[in-house]
C-alpha cells in the first residue's frame, strides 16, 4: 500500500508498504510523479522483483546452497578451500543472520574478532569476505534477490590489512637453488625443479596430465588457471629446454611404474577367458586412454601434501623460511633478469591478468638493476 506525504512547497515523498518486504522510499517534484513510481514499484514487488523478506535465507543456509550449487564447478583445492572457510563463517554469529541483516558494521565486528581474539592474518579475513561478496552476487544474480545489499565493499576499508606479500628469493651465494634439489627426494624436486623453469602455480603443476604435455612443441596446456574474472581461462606454458629435460625425466618414472604394473599383472595366475583376442585389444585401447589422462606426479595424491612434504625436508636447513609458492616468485624475477622477454611475454608464460599482480612477483636484485644502469645487457 502507498501513502503520499507533501514535504515544503515542490515536493511529495512516495512511501510503498507491503507485507514481507522493506519499505521503500522516494521523493518527486509532483504528487503525479509520485504516485506513478508508488504504482510501478507495487508491481514489481507482486512479480518478484523485489525480495521478500521472509524468502531470505540466513547466511548459513546461503552458504549450504552455495557450496552445493557453486562450489563443485571449482577445482579440487578451491572446493576444500571454499568448504573449510563456509564452515567458519556458518557457525560465527554472522550464520544465524539473514542476509539482509548483515551490515558493513557487523562484517567489520566478526572480523576484527578473528584478528584480535583467534590469530587469524589479514589475508586469511580477506579469503573469508571474499566468499561472502561472491555469494551476494550469487544470490543477487542467480538467485534472484536482486535488492540485497552486499556489505563486503563497505567494509573493506576498516578490515584487517593483508601483508604487502613475500620477497624472498634464493641465495645465489648460499647456493641454494642446487641445496633444495639435493635435499627434496622425488617427485618434489621435480616439481621444485618445473616451477623454477615455468612459473607456474603449485595446484597447476599438481594437476599436469601426460595428454596436455606437449613436447615436441615445447608448451604444457593448463586447461584450468586461477583466474578471480574467469575462473576456467586456459593457458599454454611455454617449456625452456631445461623444462623439457624435467618432464622427459618424469614422464620416463610414469613409464616405468606402468610397464612394471603391467608385468606384475601378466605374471598373475587367471582363468581362461573367451575371446581373449578382442578382451585383449579392448583392454589395451581402455589402458592407452586411462595413461593418457593420468597426472604425471603418481604421487602424492594432494595437493596439501607437496607443502607438507617441502616443509618436511627443508626444516632445519638454510631453507627452513622457503615455501614452494616462493618458487613462483623466484621464476618471475629470474625471467625478467636473465631474458630480453617484455612484461607482457613474461605475463603470458606466468598467468598474471595485470602488471600490478605481476609486479608483486617480480622482486629484482638491486646488483642486477645497478648493472642494468651501467649498460650490461641481461
Amino acid at each position: 500500500m502507498a501513502t503520499f506525504r507533501k514535504r515544503g512547497d515542490y515536493q511529495w515523498q512516495a512511501i510503498v508498504r507491503k507485507a514481507g518486504f522493506d519499505p521503500v522510499y522516494a521523493t518527486f517534484d509532483t504528487k503525479k510523479e509520485a504516485e506513478t513510481w508508488a504504482m510501478e514499484t507495487e508491481l514489481s514487488m507482486g512479480k518478484n522483483r523485489y525480495t521478500n523478506k521472509d524468502d531470505v535465507p540466513t547466511m548459513a543456509v546461503a552458504l549450504e546452497k552455495y557450496l552445493a550449487e557453486v562450489t563443485p564447478h571449482k577445482s579440487l583445492h578451491s572446493q576444500k578451500s571454499e568448504l573449510k572457510f563456509a564452515r567458519v563463517i556458518s557457525q560465527s554469529p554472522l550464520g544465524t543472520k539473514k542476509l539482509s541483516d548483515i551490515t558493513p558494521n557487523l562484517v567489520i565486528t566478526w572480523a576484527m574478532s578473528l584478528h584480535t581474539e583467534k590469530g587469524n592474518s589479514g589475508n586469511t579475513i580477506r579469503l573469508y569476505c571474499a566468499l561472502i561478496s561472491n555469494l551476494y552476487t550469487i544470490a543477487r544474480d542467480t538467485w534472484r534477490m536482486r535488492d540485497l545489499d552486499n556489505p563486503i565493499p563497505a567494509a573493506k576499508s576498516s578490515l584487517p590489512r593483508a601483508s604487502t606479500g613475500r620477497e624472498r628469493r634464493l641465495d645465489k651465494d648460499a647456493g641454494e637453488c642446487g641445496l633444495l634439489m639435493a635435499l627434496l627426494p622425488y617427485p618434489y624436486s621435480h616439481m621444485a625443479a618445473l616451477a623454477l623453469e615455468t612459473a607456474m602455480r603449485r595446484e597447476e603443476i599438481f594437476e599436469i596430465t601426460v595428454e596436455h604435455v606437449h613436447i615436441a612443441e615445447r608448451f604444457i596446456h593448463l586447461p584450468k588457471t586461477k583466474d578471480p574474472r574467469q575462473r576456467r581461462s586456459k593457458r599454454n606454458v611455454p617449456l625452456s629446454p631445461a623444462a623439457i629435460e624435467i618432464v622427459e625425466d618424469v614422464l620416463r618414472h610414469l613409464e616405468n611404474q606402468s610397464e612394471l604394473r603391467q608385468q606384475t599383472m601378466k605374471a598373475r595366475p587367471h582363468q581362461p577367458m573367451g575371446n581373449k583376442r578382442t578382451e585383449s585389444t579392448a583392454t589395451s585401447v581402455t589402458e592407452t586412454a586411462d595413461y593418457r589422462k593420468k597426472r604425471i606426479w603418481s604421487s602424492p595424491e594432494t595437493l596439501d601434501a607437496i607443502t607438507q612434504m617441502f616443509g618436511k625436508y627443508t626444516a632445519e636447513t638454510i631453507c627452513g623460511d622457503l615455501t614452494f609458492h616462493d618458487l613462483r616468485h623466484e621464476a618471475v624475477s629470474r625471467l625478467f633478469e636473465n631474458t630480453d622477454l617484455d612484461a607482457m611475454e613474461i605475463a603470458r608464460i606466468s598467468g598474471h591478468k595485470t602488471w600490478s599482480q605481476l609486479s608483486r612477483y617480480s622482486h629484482l636484485r638491486a646488483d642486477r638493476l645497478a648493472d642494468r644502469l651501467a649498460g650490461k645487457k641481461r
